[in-house]
């Protein structure tokens, strides 16, 4: 009945019912901002961003200030060159607090904004693959209120940006490959242009998050299995070609500084090297940034010389997994729950630094999840539904593949979006904010387990 009601209204207006879904989404995103304003979900990452941000405004260039005296010696606070991570999201932090004033609340507000259109997008995804009008519009709505989700997207972190760029990307790929099923004629212009514009927009992308850096390749072998080799070289090289491009520029950025061939940022051997003691002290190696900085003798992580000790890092890694490949192997399959657990998503886990790993590590029922529903229900509750939501979406994604994977190849391009993170997060180190931008796709795979054969293109051999 409710159902019904939901059908008929949507089907009243498809126009205004999007532009609801979309305030919605606003509404929903900014409950959020009032709950949790401000740098309270992953502390480091967002304070640093903050404050290069601000130092950009100030005219200072992108610097973050930083002690760089080892442990036990008088502090020397200086003006390090913001040579870590891309600089894309800082960028974004420093536009915003040019127009509204250094407020971090003004980033969550401009983002809750912004990225709440991701709805619409996953609506034009579903029209694309040949879904009603109402049922895409389900998917939008999913979107709009989904909590995990929605919270995600105004936290101040580079990764927030992502589920935005990334279902824009696919929108656009798929608007590339469209004609393939349709009216070859119009083949050549359009998806020079949508594949153009893909490239551009993901090239965006990994100036905030780096690990998308081979994701035009992974596409390449992908597209080649759905389609052909032909249409998979026709439709990516252009975007390829743009991507590569921005990362280029951003290279000779960072070699201007550095002297050095640094892509993105030089984090990498960090990640992996935490990620042999993921679920506790291993061979040598700690898990949080704060104890591997009292673990190296200096209160940053990252500074002074971040690009020797991340190298560092790296080779200590792979000389510990080519010498415990068993070990490495085994905490492959114990990092897939970690995908969807989110961590401060929804309740915030105290960010106070830690010296015991036990303590160190995300614990979501630190008494146990019985004596946590005695003392807090509805916090603890909140914990099993955001664990059990984002489980429970992704069976209905992978569902809603297989169902309408012969009759609309197109779902192929978000499982490939999809897959991605999970191929480059498992081998290294996961956390619920790595996978988080792609479950926006899961919204619209979710949906296709409602289309019906003849909502959906046949297959065009």
């Amino acid at each position: 009945m409710i159902f019904q009601k939901f059908v008929d209204l949507a089907s009243s207006n498809i126009r205004r019912s999007l532009w609801l879904c979309y305030i919605l989404a606003v509404v929903v995103r900014l409950a959020f901002v009032l709950e949790f304003p401000g740098p309270n979900y992953f502390g480091g990452v967002s304070e640093r961003c903050l404050d290069v941000g601000k130092n950009v405004v100030e005219g200072k260039g992108f610097v973050f200030y930083v002690n760089v005296a080892p442990f036990g010696s008088p502090d020397n606070y200086r003006y390090e060159p913001f040579i870590d991570k891309p600089i894309g999201y800082p960028s974004f932090i420093a536009a915003v607090f040019f127009i509204f004033g250094i407020k971090p609340v003004a980033v969550q507000l401009v983002q809750a904004f912004l990225l709440s259109l991701g709805c619409v997008v996953v609506y034009r995804i579903l029209r694309l693959l040949k879904v009603d009008e109402v049922k895409s519009l389900l998917g939008a709505f999913l979107c709009a209120v989904w909590p995990n989700h929605a919270r995600f997207e105004v936290t101040i972190l580079p990764e927030a940006m992502m589920p935005f760029i990334l279902i824009l990307t696919s929108y656009l790929l798929l608007r590339a490959i469209e004609p393939i099923d349709g009216n070859r004629q119009k083949w050549g212009k359009k998806s020079l242009q949508n594949s153009l514009m893909a490239g551009f927009v993901l090239g965006l992308g990994s100036l905030s998050r780096p690990d998308v850096m081979f994701l035009p390749i992974w596409l390449f072998i992908g597209l080649a299995l759905i389609y052909s080799f032909r249409v998979s070289l026709r439709i990516l090289w252009p975007a390829t070609l743009v991507f590569y491009a921005i990362i280029g520029l951003h290279t000779v950025r960072n070699y201007l500084l550095t002297d050095e061939i640094i892509p993105l940022g030089y984090s990498n051997g960090t990640v992996l090297w935490q990620g042999i003691s993921q679920f506790g002290d291993t061979l040598g190696t700690v898990y949080s940034d704060y104890r591997i900085a009292h673990h190296e003798g200096y209160p940053s992580l990252l500074y002074p010389n971040g690009i020797e000790r991340d190298r560092k890092r790296f080779r200590e890694a792979v000389n510990i997994i080519e010498s415990h490949p068993l070990f490495y192997l085994s905490l492959i399959p114990r990092r897939i729950p970690l995908l969807l657990v989110p961590r401060g998503l929804l309740v915030q886990d105290d960010p106070a630094p830690r010296t015991n790993d036990k303590e160190d590590f995300p614990q979501h029922f630190q008494k146990g999840i019985l004596a946590d529903f005695r003392a807090t229900p509805i916090r603890a509750l909140i914990k099993v539904f955001s664990a059990l939501s984002g489980v429970i979406l992704l069976f209905l994604a992978l569902l809603g593949y297989w169902k309408s994977r012969v009759q609309s190849r197109g779902v192929g391009v978000l499982l490939l979006f999809m897959l991605y993170f999970v191929a480059v997060l498992l081998p290294i180190n996961a956390e619920a904010r790595y996978f988080f931008p792609a479950v926006i796709l899961l919204f619209p795979m979710s949906v296709m387990v409602l289309a019906n054969r003849s909502q959906i293109s046949p297959r065009q051999e």
